[in-house]
Formats: C-alpha cells, sequence, structure tokens
C-alpha cells in the first residue's frame, strides 16, 4: 500500500507515505519468513534418533 495512488492515504483512514511504506515492506517480509520459511526448517529436522 502507498504506492498505487488511490491507497496513498489508506482510503482515507491514515497517510501512507514513504519511510512508512518501507516499514511495512519490512513488516511484511519478517512475517513471510517467520510464517512459511521458519515451520519449514523446522518441519524438516529431526529430533529423534534412529537406533
Amino acid at each position: 500500500m502507498g504506492l498505487l495512488p488511490y491507497t496513498r492515504t489508506t482510503f482515507g483512514l491514515m497517510p501512507m507515505f514513504g519511510g512508512n511504506v518501507l516499514l511495512n515492506a519490512l513488516t511484511a517480509i519478517a512475517a513471510a519468513y517467520y510464517g512459511f520459511v521458519l515451520p519449514n526448517k523446522v518441519e524438516k529436522a529431526s529430533l529423534s534418533h534412529d537406533v
């Protein structure tokens, strides 16, 4: 949001300019990492020892 002209004010609720767009992008990247990448790494790790 904020990159398209009609979403720059979040549909009239609050402004979305410059640094705020960057902050939202970084937050989305972090959320995607912790939501999708990290669980896959943990799922593939094996805690049991096959003897």
